[in-house]
């Protein structure tokens, strides 16, 4: 739908009040739809419904942004966890491989927003591999946020790239600590 696509290009300002009645305007639809998409932005955190039935962008602060890293950290470690008890990490293994190749396939000139995706991609193959259901609803409701606030902290593919490849090695040992360690550091990231 429109009013996401105007989301993502970043044309709703962190914080701004969204108007129902102009939005209807200016996407040419009735009240109805716009009440629907927003809703859906809602239900994926990234507006906040406020008195008298208003909407506002979610703004991605500092402390929101730590919170919701610490929410995923959690949802990626449960995951992990998964995949070793239920002795799923070869399989695991094999497919952030595969996630990783489509990172390193990158060329200089790939859109930024392909480049946020394929980051988050990486960490949801970790919870997909788990089999969770429950894990992967957690994780889709928050993902959208996950890419807003990956283009926010504006870290570079490489350092994207490297942080994936030692939480890769450190699957590849068997290391689980060390796993939860790289991911730590993976989400350590603050606003630049």
């Amino acid at each position: 739908m429109g009013l996401r696509s105007t989301y993502f290009n970043r044309e709703f300002l962190p914080g701004c009040t969204l108007n129902i009645a102009h939005l209807s305007q200016e996407l040419g639809v009735s009240n109805s739809p716009i009440r629907e998409a927003l809703a859906m932005l809602e239900n994926e955190g990234l507006v906040i419904s406020t008195s008298n039935a208003r909407y506002k962008v979610v703004s991605l602060t500092e402390e929101f942004i730590q919170e919701l890293n610490n929410a995923i950290l959690v949802i990626l470690n449960g995951a992990v966890f998964i995949c070793a008890r239920e002795d799923r990490l070869g399989q695991l293994e094999s497919r952030l491989e595969e996630a990783l190749n489509r990172q390193k396939a990158l060329t200089p000139n790939t859109e930024k927003e392909h480049i946020y995706q394929l980051a988050v991609e990486f960490d949801r193959t970790i919870v997909t591999s788990s089999g969770n259901q429950l894990l992967s609803q957690a994780f889709n409701r928050w993902a959208n946020l996950l890419y807003m606030s990956t283009a926010l902290m504006s870290t570079s593919s490489n350092n994207s790239i490297r942080e994936h490849e030692r939480i890769l090695d450190a699957l590849k040992s068997r290391d689980l600590e060390k796993v939860r360690t790289e991911l730590e550091k993976h989400y350590d990231k603050h606003i630049e």
